[in-house]
């Protein structure tokens, strides 16, 4: 029924111009933000500049009022005005479904490992600010090698349609233990409970765990560290999947296999699974 429902806002959006044909929405933290100027810039590299548009709808006044996240890519020296040559300010773009998914033959075309040769370069950091940031919130050097955790809880909790529990960290870090470095540091966006601590450092116990796990934490610092360690191990996030994509050239990355569940879930699990540089977490029977 969905599906039919879909095809027909297609068929009218489309019959009556209720919104720009090629529109890709750039939004929510710096993660998607980063997904999303690579899946406009792909569109426009596809069909031509003049032929797509964008909605920075996200980042207007009255949303930033609602306490959504903030644009991020200044960061990488790529200002919102560089979009906004591109913007539709259509009050039908919310009628476009959001392409956050891939197509079978973007899957075959390799498409996540050829973004990243094509773009890497915008998203450009200075290794020193980043490693005097590592410096400054928890008094060590940034010496190399060191592993990173993503474990995404806030709100995560209630807005998340798959839940990598904690037990799920454990297994695969008990597959993978000889890979981890001395030094492992774990992000996350909330306060990390003793009892999580203890069942970490168990788990690894010749390694010095190092938290950053406090919410004031500047995001983009922390995905340039992430993009940083010799092994990552990503939430089911944007913002640990785009560092991975990012990361440095011998990075090994360890992503799950199931970053939704439900309904039509498995187009978005293949999208994320795509990243053929990437060790998925194994299957749970």
């Amino acid at each position: 029924m969905s599906e039919f429902v879909g095809r027909m806002l297609s068929f009218f959006q489309k019959s009556f111009k209720l919104r720009h044909e090629n529109l890709v929405h750039i939004e929510g933290g710096l993660g998607s933000q980063i997904l999303g100027a690579i899946t406009f810039w792909n569109l426009q590299d596809k069909l031509g500049e003049e032929k797509v548009r964008c909605d920075l709808s996200y980042f207007s006044g009255q949303a930033q009022s609602n306490k959504l996240w903030n644009y991020e890519l200044g960061n990488f020296n790529l200002p919102i005005t560089e979009f906004k040559k591109f913007e539709s300010k259509g009050k039908h773009n919310l009628l476009k479904a959001k392409r956050d998914f891939l197509s079978d033959e973007e899957i075959i075309d390799d498409y996540w490992q050829k973004s990243r040769l094509k773009y890497l370069s915008k998203f450009y950091y200075d290794r020193s600010q980043i490693f005097a940031y590592f410096t400054e919130m928890t008094s060590l050097k940034p010496d190399h090698p060191f592993t990173a955790i993503h474990i995404r809880r806030g709100d995560y909790l209630q807005v998340a349609s798959k839940i990598i529990t904690i037990d799920d960290y454990i297994r695969i870090l008990d597959v993978i233990k000889d890979l981890i470095s001395e030094k492992v540091i774990v992000v996350s966006d909330s306060e990390i409970s003793d009892e999580v601590k203890s069942k970490l450092q168990k788990t690894l116990k010749g390694s010095n765990l190092i938290y950053l796990d406090a919410p004031e934490l500047d995001p983009f610092n922390t995905h340039c560290l992430l993009r940083e360690a010799k092994l990552l191990i990503t939430a089911n996030s944007t913002y640990s999947f785009s560092a991975g994509l990012l990361g440095q050239q011998e990075q090994k990355v360890f992503s799950p296999m199931q970053f939704h569940s439900g309904v039509g879930s498995e187009k978005y699990n293949r999208s994320f699974r795509a990243a053929g540089t990437f060790f998925a977490w194994p299957k749970r029977s």
